[in-house]
């Protein structure tokens, strides 16, 4: 166990910077795509904020039930179940959304705002809460040494606990502006996973993009412990290139669809389209 454990200033304002980072990004995202598109919509911003807590609730509980302790001394197999359960869950609960809580809201402008709340639900109440943890930590400790923060645990405990103190004071904040800008792709990611899910909602013809929503998004939760596992050199920025993979594949659905829709006649405020005949559902 270490004798004494230190936050030095840049580790102190990284995790200030990633805490503030995590709350506010979401919201000034949304807000300055709706300053330049009045189209983009209050409802299903809130909508994403509520699917992805009842979805995590959900998700909760299965992995309460299939993730038992067997299946986590099997790490492949804990984490393919993991990315399963996080893919198929996430992208059903963002197809029932749009089927049913946001019928009516059919634009992709609908798509990014529900995006945008969806992922900003994950990343406030994610990296957001852990990110506040870490800083509330660093200036505890930084203020009442490493004897005031174990005083009353158990040897065993106070040793882990040391442990974890002296790893997070290991941060930086380069180290954590680059953290924030992995965060913003993984934003722009629930973006375009929700512009998948409303073609596949909207369009005759595009049903298979959700289960190709589901498949790149399980794709994607397993590459990270790949990555690591095979001591892939820069993971973070290796992680980051094949995330854009889903952004790109949904930035060319978008521009298909709007070439048809545009040749078809369709305004964008139309109801659900049949691209291939010109009728509508």
């Amino acid at each position: 166990m270490p004798s004494e454990v230190s936050f030095p200033a840049t580790a102190v304002w990284g995790y200030a910077y990633e805490t503030a980072f995590s709350f506010i990004f979401p919201l000034a995202l949304f807000f300055f795509f709706r300053k330049r598109h009045r189209e983009f919509r209050f409802r299903p911003l809130l909508v994403g904020f509520a699917a992805y807590f009842a979805v995590s609730l959900v998700r909760g509980a299965f992995r309460y039930l299939i993730l038992t302790d067997s299946v986590r001394q099997i790490p492949a197999m804990f984490y393919t179940i993991s990315a399963l359960l996080s893919g198929v869950l996430e992208e059903a609960g963002r197809y029932l959304a749009f089927r049913y809580a946001l019928d009516g809201c059919d634009s992709f402008q609908d798509a990014v705002s529900y995006g945008i709340g969806h992922g900003g639900m994950e990343q406030m109440f994610g990296t957001g809460v852990l990110a506040s943890k870490f800083l509330y930590r660093a200036l505890r400790c930084n203020s009442i040494g490493l004897s005031g923060m174990i005083a009353g645990m158990d040897p065993e405990r106070a040793e882990a606990f040391a442990l974890e103190l002296e790893s997070s004071a290991d941060s930086s904040l380069p180290s954590s502006l680059l953290m924030s800008a992995c965060w913003a792709e993984g934003m722009f990611l629930h973006i375009a996973l929700s512009v998948l899910v409303l073609a596949a909602v909207v369009y005759v013809g595009e049903k298979k993009q959700l289960w190709i929503a589901m498949a790149l998004h399980t794709f994607l939760d397993i590459i990270p412990p790949l990555i690591v596992w095979s001591k892939v050199p820069l993971p973070m920025l290796t992680n980051s290139l094949i995330a854009l993979m889903p952004i790109v594949y949904a930035y060319k659905v978008w521009k298909r669809i709007r070439r048809e829709e545009i040749q078809n006649g369709f305004k964008n405020d139309a109801p659900r389209r049949d691209l291939q005949s010109g009728g509508k559902l």
